[in-house]
């Protein structure tokens, strides 16, 4: 494959972590936005059920399996911690979606996935799952870019 495809679907993968991140700050006034722009990225793969119930990070979450777990067609090397991580973070987003019946399963996932990054100090879901998306992001960037540096 040629460098154009891969740095399209690198770009588009590191800009679906950025959305992730902001959808968890809920900043009410970009949601729509950010859900046409994963829609624009995922189509068809993207997940209108959930989306147009209000359940956004489960949808864009489910894409980026789909997108780059499932039927990868891209180019884009995702580590072993990334992939896991993106399943991970689906079971996650899914027990969300009735967290009275999901309690322990979720705890135990969210468990999980802060060990596989060494955060299990951070006592904020939202702040810990901030956290696995930047670092996903950077381990993206790096896996896919030796020499990249990181801007934040």
């Amino acid at each position: 494959m040629s460098e154009a495809p891969l740095s399209s679907d690198l770009l588009k993968l590191e800009e679906t972590l950025l959305i992730l991140e902001e959808l968890l700050v809920n900043d009410q006034k970009h949601v729509r936005q950010h859900i046409q722009r994963l829609k624009v990225f995922y189509s068809p793969l993207f997940d209108f059920d959930h989306s147009e119930s209000g359940s956004y990070f489960y949808a864009a979450i489910k894409s980026l399996c789909h997108y780059y777990l499932a039927f990868d067609t891209t180019s884009v090397i995702l580590s072993e911690r990334c992939q896991t991580s993106l399943t991970l973070l689906e079971k996650v987003s899914l027990l969300s979606l009735d967290r009275r019946k999901n309690h322990t399963t979720l705890v135990s996932e969210l468990l999980t996935l802060a060990s596989l990054w060494q955060l299990e100090h951070s006592l904020d879901v939202s702040d810990m799952l901030r956290h696995v998306l930047a670092a996903m992001r950077y381990d993206a960037m790096r896996s896919n870019n030796p020499n990249y540096v990181s801007q934040s």
